[in-house]
């Protein structure tokens, strides 16, 4: 089952996907965590946590999971010890973790990771940021501000690039068919069939 909570003043998705077991993967914790903390702790064991990228908005809740591995792309490691890079130096936010207590764990392209039942893929899609991970977890893409929902992220940012952005997303395109949905960082639920149609960011592609 997948589950989306949304987290602070930006409101991203933090998704949870769970098994019968009630064991569960939390993808993105996000700002104000303490309250969706409760709530996926109160029905499931959370086995690891799975970051898409290293912006503060995606992550700044990961201190609530000091004795869990946390894992993030090789190319966005730094951002979760720098308040540059991650940005909250940029717009102002304090981070709410020491980035001392928690573990953290590197993932590249291609790399298979299994926990308890759940398999996860990682596929690297740089382009919002250097180290920005696809993760696809029991035929599902959650795919942070690659891609949304009629629209695209942003490449504007420390390390992004508008042109690495859009290859991602063209690599997302011809790994899977249209009905492969996707769950982005921010708004709705899509499919890659329907922003191949309608995103108007990607007439190009």
């Amino acid at each position: 089952m997948v589950e989306s909570l949304c987290c602070g003043f930006v409101f991203s998705n933090c998704y949870v996907i769970s098994n019968d077991k009630k064991e569960c993967i939390v993808i993105d914790p996000g700002q104000n965590f303490l309250n969706n903390y409760k709530i996926i702790t109160s029905k499931y064991s959370v086995k690891a946590v799975f970051l898409t990228h290293g912006h503060f908005d995606h992550i700044d809740g990961i201190g609530y999971f000091k004795n869990i591995d946390i894992y993030i792309g090789l190319n966005d490691k730094n951002m979760i010890y720098d308040l540059n890079d991650s940005l909250y130096n940029v717009f102002g936010y304090k981070r709410s973790y020491n980035p001392t207590e928690i573990s953290i764990k590197t993932v590249n392209d291609n790399d298979i990771i299994e926990i308890s039942d759940f398999k996860i893929k990682c596929i690297s899609t740089p382009g919002h940021s250097k180290g920005g991970m696809v993760y696809e977890i029991n035929g599902d893409l959650f795919c942070g501000d690659t891609i949304f929902n009629m629209s695209i992220g942003r490449s504007d940012f420390i390390g992004g690039s508008l042109t690495d952005l859009k290859k991602s997303i063209k690599k997302l395109f011809n790994l899977y068919d249209d009905s492969k949905v996707l769950y982005p960082g921010h708004n709705d639920m899509t499919t890659i069939g329907y922003e191949k149609k309608h995103n108007p960011f990607l007439t190009d592609l």
